[in-house]
């Protein structure tokens, strides 16, 4: 009960705010002191009856009352999907914050695993979506449809964040100029080569180096993790354009999980070249056939987005500052191998580490999800450059 009405009942008006019984004292009604009486005739005696019978004045009454009351906070709401590998780190903490906060946060988070079409029904219309997203992956953000129609509308947040200098310097820039989305951290795809299956073939040192025919049925890219699949395909897409597309997709050999590389790796069954997130690759025994190679034109960057409801974020603000702090920054970045754009953290990187990523320019100007469509059937062959 945020505002008293007139057809309230005194037990309901005494009970959610307890310092309105002071108030009807103050008008003549000193029984009502009595917790014994709010019982039993304030159970079912309503504000506008209770006047009636007292001959008060109901309107200076209920101005009184409401004088006096304080409302009551509203809560916050979280949604999104969290990389598979990381999400109960990341729910280790968060789940102890939502636990000790003053402000309700209702918070859905599940792994990415779940997929995003819950998400996206629910971002239908302004009145719908949640306070605060925390999503992996370019869908549901940067669909005109959906997200990125609020993004164009105001809907959310411009927040002013610090990013550390491994992802805001002269070579990469995660900082969205407009500042309406935050990128937290990223998940990183590199290669894990099979030197077995490779045979006499080079060694791929590029993502460039993958379009060519002498790696023909020979590449794997889980396509099934769509937020690393449409990273590869925005990147690839962005430094070589439709062609690079197509002759990454000709060569491809067939789909498969990241877990599923790491295992077939001892069983010598892997394809000669697999591309996969740096957190499997960091799992790779040493001294066997499979080793972790980070391309030369950069490890494609997936993102892990955070937007904020604008008309919220008053409310939203204490749970925004601890997502994006130092604590969450190093669970992503040590935990999780999937390095974090927070200001403090060390992500462990020797600086000689590029990344590939499509960049916001390109990420505001375009409809990302028809693109998405267009490269998806250029990658399959099924559309001619």
């Amino acid at each position: 009960m945020n505002q008293i009405q007139m057809t309230d009942t005194i037990l309901a008006i005494t009970e959610a705010h307890p310092q309105t019984v002071d108030v009807l004292v103050a008008y003549g009604l000193d029984k009502l002191q009595n917790p014994a009486l709010r019982q039993s005739l304030g159970k079912t005696m309503t504000l506008a009856t209770l006047c009636k019978l007292r001959q008060l004045d109901g309107a200076a009454l209920l101005t009184a009352l409401n004088a006096v009351v304080k409302p009551t906070a509203e809560g916050v709401r979280i949604k999104g999907i969290l990389p598979c590998p990381i999400r109960i780190p990341l729910m280790d903490k968060i789940t102890p914050f939502v636990e000790q906060s003053p402000v309700p946060i209702d918070h859905t988070l599940p792994a990415a695993s779940t997929g995003l079409d819950w998400l996206m029904a629910e971002s239908e219309s302004k009145e719908q979506l949640a306070d605060v997203y925390l999503s992996a992956g370019f869908d549901l953000f940067f669909n005109h449809n959906g997200m990125g129609k609020f993004a164009k509308e105001g809907v959310f947040a411009p927040l002013d964040v610090a990013y550390n200098n491994d992802f805001d310097n002269d070579h990469i820039s995660l900082r969205d100029p407009k500042g309406i989305y935050t990128v937290l951290g990223m998940v990183p795809a590199i290669f894990m080569v099979n030197k077995a299956e490779l045979g006499q073939r080079p060694m791929p040192k590029s993502w460039q180096d993958l379009f060519s025919p002498i790696y023909s049925d020979s590449i794997a890219i889980p396509m099934k993790d769509l937020d690393l699949f449409n990273a590869v395909l925005l990147g690839i897409y962005h430094r070589y354009g439709q062609e690079g597309v197509a002759q990454l997709g000709s060569n491809i050999l067939k789909s498969m999980h990241p877990a599923q590389m790491v295992k077939n790796a001892s069983a010598n069954r892997a394809p000669a070249v697999s591309v996969a997130p740096y957190f499997f690759a960091s799992m790779l025994p040493e001294g066997g056939d499979m080793v972790a190679v980070w391309p030369e034109d950069g490890a494609i960057v997936s993102p892990v987005f955070l937007v904020a409801k604008a008309d919220s974020l008053a409310r939203s603000q204490p749970l925004i500052d601890f997502l994006t702090s130092k604590e969450i920054g190093t669970v992503l970045a040590s935990n999780g191998r999937f390095p974090s754009t927070v200001a403090g953290v060390d992500n462990s990187l020797t600086g000689n580490e590029p990344f590939l990523f499509c960049g916001f320019d390109f990420l505001h100007s375009c409809d990302v999800d028809t693109c998405l469509k267009t490269l998806e059937a250029v990658f399959l062959g099924k559309e001619e450059v």
